[in-house]
């Protein structure tokens, strides 16, 4: 009974919290991974460590488990508080992860439609611009742009694949997106390729740098959200060193434990209250 208490409080912690996207934990191992034999050794395994940080299962099985042993060392309500403020903490990890991850595959498709633009501008056949261009790029970009140099190289179109762009986040996705519109005109219209790309460059990179100048804007109030965060345990590292057994009292005494989990559900709340004002903030750009 009473480590399941601590258990659905830590595991309601993290899956009442919509993710950053679909397939996150996915996408993001992909572009933390590169692409396929790009890293070996101590490399590969720092990768698929960080790719498994962002993982939603692993963060909800930390949560339970720093519960499980809360509840087993001082009680179901010390216990339900620790798996509940690891859980959240988990969260916030993961998604900077995923957003870190997304900022990156963003840049990586951007980077790798000015490349394909300054193929075709130097003459190189679509196939082998987009062929070029994929085994110049990394993740999950390089695998779309390899599977439209494929369907070109047959004599079908690019634009599906690059339209679907399979395992890519959503702002890679949209990024490769416009080039699939720009093959599409070209393809049904006749219209040539290189200035439709040259628009489709132009108009990404102004996103990324509205994104860009957004985060900067929002990283004061993370910033902020993140020291409202620490500073209960700041205040309990303070009462301890003053002599003031902070801890004892939380977690040995009656209302020393009620107080100890209201305030982490608070400053769970505030928390999971400011990530949604940045989140919405972030989509509405």
């Amino acid at each position: 009974m009473l480590t399941a208490v601590a258990s659905a409080l830590a595991a309601a912690a993290l899956l009442a919290v919509r993710p950053l996207q679909p397939a996150g934990a996915v996408r993001v191992g992909r572009v933390l991974r590169g692409p396929a034999g790009g890293r070996s050794g101590p490399s590969r395994v720092l990768a698929r460590t960080r790719a498994l940080v962002v993982k939603r299962e692993v963060a909800v099985l930390f949560a339970v488990g720093v519960g499980l042993v809360g509840t087993g060392l001082a009680g179901p309500v010390v216990g339900s508080a620790a798996g509940l403020g690891s859980g959240v903490a988990a969260q916030l990890l993961r998604r900077g992860r995923l957003r870190r991850a997304a900022e990156q595959e963003e840049g990586a498709a951007v980077e790798a439609v000015s490349a394909l633009v300054a193929e075709v501008r130097a003459g190189q056949p679509p196939d082998q611009a987009l062929r070029a261009v994929g085994e110049g790029s990394r993740g999950a970009v390089a695998g779309v742009l390899t599977e439209a140099a494929a369907a070109s190289r047959i004599g079908g179109s690019p634009a599906r694949a690059l339209s679907e762009s399979a395992g890519c986040s959503t702002r890679a996705a949209s990024v490769l997106g416009r080039v699939a519109v720009c093959w599409q005109v070209s393809e049904s219209a006749g219209a040539p390729l290189t200035p439709l790309l040259e628009g489709a460059e132009r108009s990404a990179r102004a996103g990324r740098a509205r994104r860009r100048q957004l985060a900067v804007s929002l990283a004061g109030c993370r910033a902020t959200a993140g020291l409202l965060g620490v500073l209960p345990l700041a205040g309990i590292a303070l009462g301890a060193a003053i002599g003031a057994r902070p801890l004892s009292i939380l977690t040995g005494t009656a209302p020393g434990q009620v107080a100890l989990l209201v305030g982490v559900c608070l400053d769970c709340a505030g928390l999971a209250w400011t990530g949604w004002i940045v989140r919405t903030a972030e989509e509405a750009s």
